[in-house]
C-alpha cells in the first residue's frame, strides 16, 4: 500500500511538472564519469502490480578537437538514446524492454527490441541510475 501511494504521488508530481515544461523530459541527473545527462519522460509512466514502466533518455555531449594546419577547432557532438524500462519495486529488479539510438543529426542509428518473453530481470546495482530511479518509486 505504501508503495502504491508513493508511486501515485510521484506520478502526480511528474504530471504537474510536465505542464510547466515544453517537453515532457525531466532531468534526473548527470554521470560522474562521463558526459551523460539522464531524463525521464513523465508522460509515459505506468504502474501495474508494483512494476513501473518508464522511458529514460540519455544525452551524451562529446567535445571533439580537430587539428589542421597548426590550428585547432572544437566541435560538440550530441548523441541520444532512449530506453523503456520495467522497474519491479517489490523485488528490486529492472529490465530493458526497448531501446532506440540517435546520432547527432537526430537520425535513428540502432534499435534494441528483444522478444518480451526473453527479457531477463536484473538485480538493481547499488549507486546506479537504476537504484536512483527505483528509490523514487519505493
Amino acid at each position: 500500500m505504501k508503495n502504491t501511494i508513493t508511486i501515485c504521488l510521484l506520478i502526480c508530481f511528474l504530471s504537474i511538472s510536465s505542464i510547466y515544461s515544453q517537453e515532457n523530459w525531466i532531468e534526473i541527473g548527470k554521470s560522474n564519469i562521463s558526459d551523460e545527462t539522464f531524463y525521464i519522460n513523465s508522460t509515459y509512466i505506468s504502474n501495474e502490480n508494483s512494476v513501473v514502466k518508464i522511458w529514460i533518455k540519455t544525452i551524451t555531449v562529446k567535445e571533439i578537437i580537430k587539428s589542421k594546419n597548426n590550428s585547432k577547432s572544437k566541435k560538440k557532438i550530441k548523441t541520444e538514446k532512449k530506453f523503456l524500462y520495467d522497474f519491479d519495486c517489490a523485488n528490486n529488479k529492472i529490465r530493458i524492454l526497448y531501446g532506440i539510438f540517435y546520432n547527432s543529426s537526430g537520425e535513428v542509428t540502432n534499435k534494441y527490441n528483444p522478444d518480451e518473453y526473453e527479457i531477463p530481470w536484473e538485480i538493481v546495482i547499488p549507486d546506479s541510475l537504476g537504484e536512483y530511479c527505483l528509490s523514487g518509486f519505493v
